[in-house]
Parts: structure tokens; sequence; C-alpha cells
């Protein structure tokens, strides 16, 4: 699971010209959820984050489908500052453990907690085995 995430501060008063020019339809394939978030104390500054279901090579592609650079330059024009902008791989899910055995799909990234069943992956000892 790879989240992208921006922050931005957008042009004062700017925030339904830039959620327009952010729209790209209906969620793309691939995200499970896409989320846009103001700041309680400055609503001109704005977090847009998604939690896309694949790995970084398959959201390059499906960012490339949906145009995001098209997407970003349409949005630029209400931007007054990118404040943080990145893929983010999610190695954690902090929350209630989900009830009986694990499903078989789990596990299978390479992460320090599996965020489906919640397991720790065991850690790979580095270097010559001792005798």
């Amino acid at each position: 699971m790879i989240c992208t995430l921006t922050a931005r501060r957008l042009k004062p008063g700017a925030y339904d010209e830039f959620r327009s020019a952010w729209d790209v339809g209906d969620v793309p394939s691939g995200w499970k959820h896409v989320y846009h978030c103001r700041d309680v104390a400055d609503s001109d500054v704005v977090i847009s984050f998604g939690l896309f279901d694949g790995t970084l090579d398959e959201l390059r592609a499906a960012q490339e489908r949906i145009g995001r650079q098209s997407q970003v330059e349409r949005i630029d024009p209400h931007v007054e500052q990118v404040l943080l902008d990145g893929s983010y791989e999610v190695v954690e899910e902090l929350g209630s453990r989900p009830s009986g055995p694990p499903p078989s799909s789990c596990c299978l990234r390479r992460v320090l907690v599996c965020v489906v069943c919640r397991r720790k992956r065991p850690r790979r000892r580095r270097g010559r085995a001792r005798s």
C-alpha cells in the first residue's frame, strides 16, 4: 500500500477553484481512498492524500493514465506553495486487529508490519553466520 500525499498552501480563498481543477472524476482504480483535508486554523492549507493498493510502478502507471501531470498544471494557478509532496509506503496501520486467522493474501509485501493481519515481519540477520 502506498500513500500519496501533497500539502499545499492555496492562494487566499481559492479552495473551490483548486478542488475543481484537481477533480479527475471517479476515484481511479487502485486507489482505495482519497481525501482532501483543510487545516482547522488556516483553511488555505490543504492536504490531499490517497491510499493506493499496488506497487510503485503500478502507481506511476495509474498516475499516467489519469493525466497526473496535466492535473498538476491545472491546480498550479491556485497554489501559493507546495509544502510537501511524495509517495510513502504504508508500513504499519494502527487500530484493532481483525478477528480470525489472517487472510491467505496478507504478508506478501516486505513491510515491517503487515497492514492486513498486523503480524510483524521476522527480522533477517545480515552478515555471516556465526559458528
